[in-house]
């Protein structure tokens, strides 16, 4: 991965924190092989920032969706395993709100590289339930983040550097 300024870093991931998407993806290939990815994407009208993404990070920016009641073209960048991991490690420090998505990516893309499928040797079912799990934890991760704090009447606990925990009563 090249050297990126910090400001490059950090501008990319405000991106990721407010527009992008981290996400395990699960798939059957010719319908018996599971090929699991790890996935990071950004969707918007602003082909200029995503050109930037896909110069820092590599990947492409596609044109997707135009229809004629839109008035303005919508623009997808994407990035799939190896890479998605590299630009996700390289901008870590600098999010936020997606901080917790990009540790379980990178725990995920370990564990999978640990336990990889070799032809005529499927996965255990032990390591394909743990794989779901962490499909399914990344799912939760992104549910947690829609909860409609407004209203719901809340309590906050200081647990210390500037986090709290936000609880439903």
């Amino acid at each position: 991965m090249a050297n990126h300024s910090k400001s490059d870093l950090g501008y990319a991931a405000g991106i990721i924190d407010g527009e992008g998407c981290i996400q395990i993806m699960h798939s059957l290939l010719r319908g018996t092989v599971q090929s699991w990815k790890v996935y990071l994407e950004i969707n918007m009208c602003s082909k200029k920032v995503l050109d930037k993404m896909a110069g820092l990070f590599g990947g492409e920016v596609k044109m997707y969706g135009a229809r004629p009641e839109q008035h303005y073209r919508q623009y997808r960048w994407q990035l799939y395993g190896g890479a998605a991991i590299s630009a996700i490690v390289a901008m870590r420090p600098y999010l936020i709100e997606k901080k917790a998505q990009a540790a379980l990516a990178i725990q995920f893309y370990n564990h999978q590289k640990r336990c990889k499928y070799y032809a005529g040797h499927p996965l255990s079912p032990s390591i394909l339930a743990k794989r779901e799990w962490m499909r399914k934890e990344m799912q939760e991760l992104k549910r947690r983040d829609l909860v409609p704090v407004a209203l719901a009447e809340t309590k906050c606990e200081s647990v210390g550097n500037d986090e709290a925990i936000v609880q439903s009563n």
